[in-house]
């Protein structure tokens, strides 16, 4: 009875610890030519998940961003840009219009390399909701390398 008892209780303990993880991203450099590389983004979105756009207003959700370490010998050509075209939409977990994306995202950053470095570094945040709830932002760190 006892082992029943436990088996049960640990049974909906775990049930409680898993994790949801409704984002998979995919990052690649893509060689353009005189030492320029476009650094590609993709955010692959389970059914009914969504995450949101690189501008959001300060009372809706926390937007997608992107952070790159400081590494010598690489310089970033300007900002990073959306381009696969966000949806405008009432999000009613934070009565407001947001920029979001089902399903597929891609982000794009622009890269020179000036030196032998061939290794992008930095981290992606963002946070994703089902219409329900939202997870807690996530940082994604990443990788890239230029070939």
């Amino acid at each position: 009875m006892l082992f029943t008892f436990l088996l049960f209780t640990f049974s909906f303990l775990n049930l409680d610890s898993q994790e949801e993880y409704p984002v998979t991203w995919h990052i690649k450099a893509e060689n353009t030519g005189n030492r320029t590389f476009q650094v590609r983004f993709e955010a692959y979105i389970d059914k009914g998940w969504v995450i949101y756009g690189m501008e959001t207003s300060s009372d809706g959700p926390v937007s997608t961003t992107f952070s790159f370490d400081i590494l010598n010998n690489i310089r970033l050509e300007g900002s990073t840009k959306e381009i696969t075209k966000a949806e405008v939409k009432y999000e009613p977990l934070f009565d407001a219009e947001v920029l979001k994306f089902s399903k597929k995202a891609i982000f794009s950053q622009k890269v020179t390399q000036l030196g032998s470095s061939r290794v992008v570094k930095g981290n992606i945040n963002y946070m994703a909701c089902d219409g329900t709830k939202c997870l807690p932002p996530t940082d994604v760190p990443f990788v890239a390398l230029l070939k």
